[in-house]
């Protein structure tokens, strides 16, 4: 099975809030927002790999949170 995998990192909780409040005052407009906990920078744009090439590894940068690589 093909797995979507790619290369982001957190935005800042005081950036996800204002984005939140910003998607808030902006409720009318016809697009379906991203949820603010799921708000992130994209640093490698998504590729497709097989479900086997993938290895998880624990992430430094947060506590619980997952790497996901791809492996050669």
């Amino acid at each position: 099975m093909k797995r979507r995998v790619f290369v982001a990192i957190p935005v800042p909780e005081r950036v996800r809030l204002k984005i939140a409040a910003w998607q808030r005052a902006h409720a009318d407009i016809p697009v379906r927002w991203t949820k603010p906990e799921n708000l992130h920078i994209t640093v490698i744009p998504p590729w497709y790999v097989n479900e086997d090439e993938i290895a998880f590894y624990p992430c430094p940068l947060q506590a619980g949170k997952y790497t996901i690589v791809a492996a050669p």
